[in-house]
C-alpha cells in the first residue's frame, strides 16, 4: 500500500514537468543555503528576533529516495520564504528566487500531498492494525482530492494526474480479498468505504462461509447471518485524511435516524385505523 501511495505521487509529479521543475529549483535555493555557513548563520539570525530559542527553522533538503522529503522540504521553504528571499537579494551568485505565483503553486503542492504522506504514515504503522485501513485510506484520498480547489493552474494539473492515479492503482484494493474482510470486521468502518457492491457482497460471503465452517468444526450451530453496521467516531486520526470519515458517518446515522422515523409514524398511522 505504501508503495502504491508512492507510486501516485512519483507518477503525478512525472506526468507534470513544470512541477518537477519547481521543485529542483527549491531544491538548488536550499543547496545554497546547505553549502554557505553565512548564509544559513544569516536566516538564523533573521529569526532569532522573532521566535524563542528551539523554534528556529532551517531548510530541509529533499532525498530522492523518499518523496515525503520533498513535501517536507516544500513546506518548509513555504514557511521561511520571505526571509529566504531578502537573503539572496543581498547577495552575489545565488540562484533565482522563486516568484510570488510559483509559491502559490507551492502552497498548492503542499495541500494535496499532505494527505498521501498522512496515508503513508497510517499504513506503514506497527503497533496496530493496518490492513482494514487501506481500503478506506484508498476512499479518502479520492474524496479529498475532489473537493481540493487549487489557485493555480498547475495545481490543478497536478490535482488530476494524482485523482486519475489514485483511481487506477488504488481503486482495486477493494477487490483483494484479504483487504476486503479485514476492512468489514472493523467496526469503525465495515462497508462505508466501499465503492463496489459487488466487492461488499464477496467479502460478506467470503465471512460468512468461514464463521459457518469453523462453527462447524467446533460442532455448534452456524450463526444467523445479519447486515448490520456498527460505526464509531475516529477521534484521534489525522483530520486532513480522514475529515471525509465524520461526513460520512454523520450521513449514514441520519439517513438511518430518518427511516427509523418514518417507519414509526407509518405504523402509528396503521394502529390507529
Amino acid at each position: 500500500m505504501a508503495h502504491l501511495l508512492n507510486l501516485v505521487v512519483d507518477g503525478a509529479i512525472k506526468e507534470n514537468a513544470r512541477i518537477l521543475e519547481l521543485a529542483n529549483r527549491v531544491k538548488t535555493i536550499v543547496t545554497y543555503f546547505k553549502q554557505s555557513v553565512n548564509a544559513m548563520d544569516d536566516l538564523r539570525a533573521e529569526q532569532e528576533g522573532q521566535k524563542k530559542e528551539g523554534q528556529v527553522l532551517t531548510l530541509i533538503q529533499s532525498v530522492s529516495t523518499r518523496w515525503n522529503s520533498c513535501l517536507d522540504m516544500l513546506e518548509r521553504f513555504s514557511a521561511l520564504s520571505a526571509i529566504v528571499a531578502k537573503i539572496l537579494a543581498t547577495r552575489r551568485n545565488t540562484p533565482d528566487m522563486v516568484t510570488s505565483a510559483e509559491l502559490g503553486v507551492i502552497r498548492d503542492l503542499i495541500v494535496l500531498l499532505t494527505p498521501f504522506k498522512q496515508a503513508t504514515e497510517e499504513v506503514s504503522g506497527d503497533q496496530y492494525v493496518t490492513a482494514s485501513l487501506a481500503i478506506p485510506i484508498a476512499n479518502l484520498l479520492q474524496k479529498g482530492l475532489e473537493q481540493v480547489k487549487p489557485s493555480s493552474e498547475l495545481g490543478s494539473a497536478m490535482q488530476k494526474s494524482l485523482h486519475n492515479l489514485v483511481i487506477a492503482k488504488l481503486e482495486p484494493l477493494e477487490r483483494n480479498p484479504y483487504l476486503s474482510k479485514a476492512t468489514m470486521l472493523d467496526p469503525r468502518l465495515k462497508r462505508i468505504h466501499f465503492k463496489s457492491s459487488v466487492a461488499v457482497s464477496t467479502a460478506i460471503s467470503e465471512l460468512t462461509r468461514e464463521i459457518r465452517a469453523e462453527h462447524r468444526r467446533r460442532g455448534q450451530l452456524s450463526p444467523e447471518h445479519t447486515t448490520t453496521t456498527a460505526v464509531s467516531d475516529s477521534e484521534n486520526s489525522p483530520p486532513s485524511l480522514w475529515s471525509g470519515y465524520e461526513k460520512i458517518v454523520t450521513d449514514i446515522v441520519a439517513a438511518s435516524a430518518s427511516t427509523s422515523s418514518h417507519a414509526t409514524s407509518s405504523g402509528g398511522g396503521c394502529l390507529a385505523n
